[in-house]
């Protein structure tokens, strides 16, 4: 193979560089994990989730884009495919940085008998509970008359439950009504055990349609077509309920007291519009300064385009329609999760941080998007995909925000009256940033290695010519 075809000088250069600035993300944001770990505070550990979630919904959905275009037998995207087989690489990356959640969600640390939460705003106008329970005391979970809260709600006892709350309660007596009915799932080996389970599936599935396209450039068999066909049919199955599960373990059961039957569907369309923008991206900058030049065309724009407009309108459907049953059931139960992303728990009257994020998802990450991409233009010229692809990338994070952070904070002072418990309000911090770049920057170091190793496009595929010559 040679440098030119290949890019490896280039690729080289490019993973560098992005190895530095992973390397150095992840160090920072590692260190906000161990230092929130070792006090007993919860923030910079939502800091690493919210990293890892943003950069698992782009790897996911680019699989879910191979294992569809494999399904169909589109001849499309077939140049498009080699950069999506690229990012899985992705995967096993992703495994080890999720693995420090693992261990935290293995402790059996104590809290802290006494922790007053950095970030915590103590308001003095506020009464205290008829029980006594505010102050220093209430942050280490002790009650006025000594003795732990154990519904799920209060503040936590043990470290596991610092990201995951009905962790502090897994393999203790507790009086969480709730919990109890789900602890044949929601428990510590079934959760240990799941998550080694799905990345068998992300990365087993994601390194074999890789593999299978390499192997075809080298031998150029159709076999490998047909096997990667045969494989996608089964593999969308498993990957279906592999991204159900665990986004429902990962992030919906945050607040374990939630239900919603729509949450995996959810985390599905914001994959698939993630990837598809982070695709356009990519695209962008190789066909015009990479070795796509020439058989990245127009028409691969469009067609991009349009299953980015096509997944637009799905992900506002699956949000709307969670909204929609969960208002017009109005139960306790499901409504809260959406009354602490809108309301002041010191005054139900009053709107928190999260409302207007809430407001900007649906104007921002969906009316703007539907009106821009419904122009023949906007999806064929180049720079307007790059502007929207961007802006559907930074309202997927806004996105990811609004459904992992918010939460009953058992790290604070709680609240008598609205709520009885404080809100876990929106705030961007460095750890935030350094989570993101870092994991985002190791995902891009495996890809440029990946680059580096294969030719620019499947030149054995038996269907390349079509695809290159693809016109709308």
């Amino acid at each position: 193979m040679s440098e030119t075809a290949s890019g490896t000088g280039g690729n080289n250069k490019l993973f560098s560089y992005a190895l530095i600035i992973g390397l150095a993300g992840v160090a920072i944001g590692l260190f906000g994990v161990w230092n929130d770990f070792s006090e007993g505070s919860s923030r910079n550990l939502f800091s690493w989730i919210i990293g890892l979630a943003f950069w698992m919904s782009v790897a996911i959905g680019m699989l879910f884009m191979i294992l569809l275009f494999h399904i169909f037998k589109a001849t499309w995207p077939i140049v498009i495919r080699r950069q999506l087989e690229h990012c899985m690489t992705a995967f096993p990356v992703l495994a080890l940085l999720f693995l420090p959640l693992i261990f935290i969600a293995n402790s059996d640390e104590d809290m802290p008998q006494v922790h007053s939460h950095p970030s915590s705003e103590i308001r003095n106008d506020i009464p205290t509970g008829k029980d006594g329970s505010h102050g220093a005391t209430a942050d280490a979970g002790v009650k006025g008359d000594a003795h732990h809260l154990d519904d799920g709600h209060g503040p936590i006892t043990k470290k596991r439950g610092l990201l995951w709350k009905w962790l502090a309660l897994d393999g203790e007596p507790h009086h969480d009504v709730l919990l109890e009915k789900k602890e044949a799932y929601l428990n510590r080996d079934m959760f240990t055990l799941r998550f080694v389970i799905y990345f068998m599936v992300f990365c087993g599935l994601g390194l074999f349609f890789r593999h299978a396209s390499f192997s075809q450039d080298k031998d150029g068999d159709a076999k490998w077509t047909h096997i990667s066909i045969k494989m996608a049919c089964v593999g969308i199955i498993a990957m279906a309920l592999s991204t159900t599960f665990a986004a429902i373990d990962w992030f919906k059961a945050i607040e374990h007291h939630w239900f919603s039957t729509m949450y995996g569907v959810w985390y599905f369309a914001a994959s698939m519009r993630a990837a598809l923008a982070m695709t356009v991206i990519i695209c962008f900058f190789l066909a015009t300064r990479g070795n796509l030049k020439g058989l990245h065309n127009q028409a691969h724009r469009y067609d991009l385009g349009v299953l980015m407009f096509a997944f637009t309108i799905f992900w506002a459907y699956i949000s709307l329609s969670q909204f929609f049953l969960i208002y017009n059931a109005d139960i306790p139960e499901e409504t809260f999760w959406y009354n602490i992303r809108q309301f002041d728990p010191y005054n139900p009257d009053v709107k928190n941080s999260w409302y207007p994020i809430g407001m900007c998802l649906i104007f921002c990450n969906f009316l703007f998007p539907f009106f821009y991409l419904l122009f023949y233009r906007s999806k064929i010229v180049a720079k307007r995909a790059l502007f929207i692809a961007c802006w559907i990338l930074f309202w997927q994070l806004a996105d990811i925000y609004y459904n992992v952070l918010p939460g009953i904070d058992p790290n604070t002072v709680a609240v008598e009256g609205a709520f009885d418990y404080t809100v876990r309000q929106f705030s961007f911090t460095s750890f935030d940033f350094a989570s993101l770049v870092g994991i985002g920057g190791l995902c891009a170091a495996a890809f440029f290695w990946s680059r580096g190793r294969s030719e620019p496009i499947p030149i054995c595929d038996p269907r390349i010519l079509e695809c290159i010559n693809h016109h709308e």
